[in-house]
């Protein structure tokens, strides 16, 4: 039990990278029912949060509550398609 917290409290940290920041708390360990949540900030301003679970990625923008939601088949093409637009 105390190796879990120890590991949980190694995870709800923030890392700092250029002008940005993200922070994400640990709901479950494994993805279960709960949710990965990285908070994402420019300065000291936050801009977005990302939750990933197992069935979907969403993006919540800044100042809004429903997401754009990709299931993973959906966020999988999206990325490749993205990829080949940058290739040409």
């Amino acid at each position: 039990m105390e190796a879990k917290a120890n590991f949980l409290a190694l995870l709800n940290k923030s890392y700092h990278m250029a002008k940005h920041t993200v922070n994400f708390e640990l709901t479950q360990i494994s993805l279960g029912n709960g949710d990965f949540i990285f908070q994402f900030f420019k300065g000291k301003e936050k801009f977005g949060r990302l939750a990933v679970s197992k069935r979907a990625v969403k993006w919540f923008p800044k100042n809004h509550e429903h997401p754009h939601e990709f299931s993973w088949d959906a966020f999988d093409k999206a990325m490749k398609k993205k990829t080949k637009k940058k290739r040409n």
